[in-house]
């Protein structure tokens, strides 16, 4: 399982939220600073074996994730937004992330319900683990 995170390379944030994703889930995960090398990334890993987590810094930059939804594909991701305006809350819904968090709130939150998303997608990939053998030894 792969944690990707988009930030801004800029972003003083991101450094905060990548050692709780590891302390919390003990997963180091993959960093992108843009999104040509982010859309590059999800196209290479296969569905299912990655979420996403997105750390927005700006209203431009979820404008911009927003007028390229289509190519999130059927990606697991969180939505990380800076502060609370109510603009913001709602194009980022619109994008219907897993969860949505704040940056000013920190990042506890958010790593227990990642921890929680991994959880499902390992039962997940273990139930269709077991099913496939089952469908091997009925042939």
């Amino acid at each position: 399982m792969d944690i990707i995170i988009y930030s801004d390379a800029g972003n003083t944030q991101k450094d905060k939220l990548e050692k709780e994703i590891y302390h919390v889930c003990n997963i180091m995960p993959v960093m992108v600073f843009d999104f040509k090398s982010f859309f590059n990334v999800i196209k290479s890993r296969l569905y299912g074996q990655y979420i996403v987590v997105f750390l927005i810094k700006s209203a431009e930059e979820l404008e911009f994730l927003y007028s390229n939804k289509q190519k999130l594909f059927s990606s697991q991701y969180i939505l990380i937004l800076p502060n609370e305006d109510k603009q913001l809350i709602k194009k980022g819904l619109l994008l219907y992330p897993r969860y949505l968090a704040f940056a000013c709130h920190g990042f506890k939150d958010m790593s227990a319900v990642l921890n929680k998303m991994i959880w499902n997608n390992t039962l997940k990939e273990k139930k269709l683990e077991n099913l496939t053998i089952q469908t091997i030894n009925n042939n």
